[in-house]
């Protein structure tokens, strides 16, 4: 609970923070991958704690991937609202590329077999630091194929929000544009409408692009069946249940609170 309200509190002031210096963007650039430093250190924290529950029960919910859920909603919601303060198309192009080449390095490297052999040899090492560093890097124990099976089931989970949460805030938007009982609508801030759903239009079709090229190219040859472990994450009922909850708060609380100048 405390890390999820030291992430969450992180990410609404950054967002204030990188819409206050909305006009510089060569600083935008570099915000952005502290961003991204931030909330993936923040996610494997979190994600571990999660596992460490998961290890004292058995036949229920896990805590690991409803982590990995909440964190990625964090993420891809404030990533979205971040498009409220870009109006250069460089700008975008930079920040998406950084996101994409984000993806890249932390799910076919963390899935490779030269990662699994590497952590390896460090669980085999005695020392204090290599014990905390292998913690870090992966579950203590897994053999390569159940590690690529848990990166592949991430990969997959990150695949339905960032859809979902480009479907859900854009029509968010546009309600919050205009439905006439909203007060301090995105056209009275001034805020560029037409710039926002065009770039979160534009970085989910390349997103969903993405997707499908890291799939062809590491996941299938590897015989990693993402839908099946998606099918079989949300058959569980409780975990269905608590994915619906977490999206129902994090989509919308963010989307209208900075774009209507509202406070939490």
């Amino acid at each position: 609970n405390i890390f999820y309200n030291v992430n969450y509190t992180f990410l609404i002031y950054f967002t204030l923070y990188f819409q206050a210096e909305a006009s510089n963007n060569d600083t935008l650039t570099k915000l952005f991958v502290f961003y991204v430093l931030i909330c993936t250190f923040l996610r494997v924290i979190i994600k571990r704690i999660g596992l460490a529950i998961d290890k004292r029960k058995m036949h229920t919910v896990s805590m690991f991937f409803a982590a990995e859920f909440m964190c990625l909603m964090f993420y891809y919601t404030f990533y979205r609202v971040l498009f409220e303060s870009i109006s250069e198309y460089y700008v975008f192009i930079i920040l998406e590329t950084s996101h994409l080449a984000f993806e890249w390095i932390f799910y076919p490297i963390r899935a490779s077999e030269t990662y699994c052999n590497f952590v390896t040899s460090l669980e085999r090492r005695e020392g204090k630091f290599s014990g905390i560093l292998v913690e870090f890097l992966s579950p203590y124990g897994l053999n390569c194929k159940d590690w690529q099976n848990f990166v592949a089931l991430d990969f997959g989970i990150r695949f339905l929000i960032l859809v979902a949460s480009g479907l859900n805030i854009t029509i968010t938007l546009l309600t919050i544009a205009w439905s006439p009982w909203i007060e301090n609508s995105l056209k009275e801030t001034g805020i560029q409408l037409e710039y926002t759903l065009l770039y979160i239009s534009i970085s989910v079709v390349v997103e969903i692009g993405n997707v499908i090229l890291l799939n062809r190219l590491f996941f299938k040859p590897r015989q990693l069946d993402i839908k099946a472990m998606l099918k079989q994450c949300f058959q569980e009922v409780r975990f269905a249940f608590i994915t619906t909850i977490i999206a129902s708060v994090l989509f919308i609380n963010p989307v209208y609170a900075f774009t209507t100048g509202n406070e939490y």
